[in-house]
């Protein structure tokens, strides 16, 4: 019961979920590699997030779960080695995020700050100050005001263009 119940990230809530989440196949389908990498994650499934920053501390985790399944008898020395050197591909996000790398970001930070059990049971509410659309919005009315300066002045230059900064002025 207990492997069905608890958070693998993703919003992934069990083991089955998980797999279909981070490798797009059934948890009985896994093999040696990709169970470990599964049960290396509910310790800490913000922090073990394998498209996030601490990638190596992910892989450090699976192979320790992988000599820890040998030394208990459960695997040969070979299997472990193999599935300590297979490269595992985690599949992409499958649910549609408007800016993964800064949702990703947040809840490392969320979790560093207040602990992971926190993040995933304390009821935490999250208002990231990004606007998704706001590149595009400016872009839309860069493009309306430049055909309306071109249009009135015989100038595609915004105004304002020349009081724009440098990237290096910064």
């Amino acid at each position: 019961m207990y492997l069905n119940e608890i958070p693998y990230g993703r919003n992934a809530y069990g083991v089955q979920a998980a797999a279909q989440s981070y490798f797009g196949k059934t948890a009985n389908t896994l093999d040696l590699a990709e169970s470990a990498y599964l049960a290396a994650l509910p310790q800490a499934p913000t922090y073990y997030n394998p498209l996030g920053p601490n990638r190596q501390a992910l892989d450090d985790r699976k192979n320790t779960i992988l000599s820890l399944m040998k030394d208990q008898g459960y695997i040969t020395a070979d299997q472990m080695k193999q599935a300590q050197n297979e490269k595992v591909d985690f599949s992409p996000l499958s649910n549609i995020m408007v800016a993964p790398h800064f949702v990703l970001y947040v809840e490392n930070y969320l979790a560093n700050k207040y602990g992971e059990s926190t993040l995933n049971e304390g009821g935490l509410k999250s208002i990231p100050r990004l606007i998704p659309d706001s590149k595009a919005s400016r872009n839309r009315w860069l493009r309306t005001t430049r055909t309306k300066n071109k249009k009135n002045t015989r100038s595609a230059t915004p105004p304002w263009w020349p009081l724009t900064p440098k990237p290096d002025k910064f």
